[in-house]
């Protein structure tokens, strides 16, 4: 759910300059937070990881995150993804995505190349990142919907 070929050159390419400077801003936070509570304080990078949370409008509540989920950053800017593999789904795969934020995950040339996979399907909402909580009615039936016409292997 809206996370889509994070790592490839083709989204890197479709976003203009003032998203990439956007997932540059939080991204970087995110990873010093990470790296303040491994090395100086866990209270900080909880409080760091926190107002982010926050700016971003995230609706996990704040004692549910902590500094350690900020790995992932961490890496992705220190090099340790260098030789991650690129995101190329082998099983059927339903691909949803909220079209209201400043910028997508995934890139269009993705989208279209799973929509032609067999079995694969991809939908837009008119919600934000978080797709399920925006619309959650509409997203059940689109998953379910999904289920009901995908083979079992």
């Amino acid at each position: 759910v809206d996370i889509g070929d994070h790592n490839s050159g083709a989204l890197l390419r479709s976003l203009p300059g003032k998203a990439k400077l956007m997932v540059a801003g939080y991204q970087l936070w995110l990873a010093l937070a990470w790296g303040v509570g491994r090395w100086v304080s866990m209270a900080l990078a909880n409080r760091m990881t926190r107002s982010m949370a926050r700016a971003m409008r995230c609706p996990v509540p704040p004692a549910q995150m902590g500094w350690q989920m900020n790995y992932p950053y961490a890496a992705q800017w220190t090099g340790g993804y260098r030789l991650a593999a690129q995101v190329v789904p082998v099983c059927p795969m339903l691909y949803v995505w909220g079209k209201r934020k400043p910028f997508q995950f995934q890139s269009q040339r993705w989208v279209q190349q799973q929509a032609a996979r067999p079995g694969c399907a991809v939908q837009a909402f008119d919600a934000g990142h978080w797709v399920m909580l925006d619309q959650p009615a509409a997203f059940n039936v689109c998953v379910t919907a999904w289920l009901a016409r995908t083979p079992v292997a």
